[in-house]
């Protein structure tokens, strides 16, 4: 399994699986509900202040998790769009 299965973190996504699948590639990954960050931008404009730094709190959260994995680095943190929880 790889590297970022093991942060272990709630503001990390647990990845399942991953390889190769004919001529492509497959990633099982815990699916995370909500919506993206783009998505309340796009819906409801900017952000309180409040709620913006609640966002951005999480988000530095899940990457601190990340840099403290001895498993991973630069080359294998990947990020995808991040769900407001």
């Amino acid at each position: 399994m790889g590297a970022a299965a093991r942060v272990g973190d709630a503001h990390v996504v647990s990845v399942y699986d991953f390889g190769n699948h004919g001529d492509g590639f497959f990633l099982v990954m815990e699916l995370v509900e909500g919506r993206t960050v783009a998505e309340e931008l796009a819906q409801h404009g900017p952000l309180p202040k409040d709620r913006a730094i609640d966002v951005i709190e999480q988000a530095a959260a899940g990457l601190a998790a990340e840099r403290q994995s001895p498993r991973l680095n630069d080359s294998n943190l990947g990020h995808p769009p991040a769900r407001l929880r």
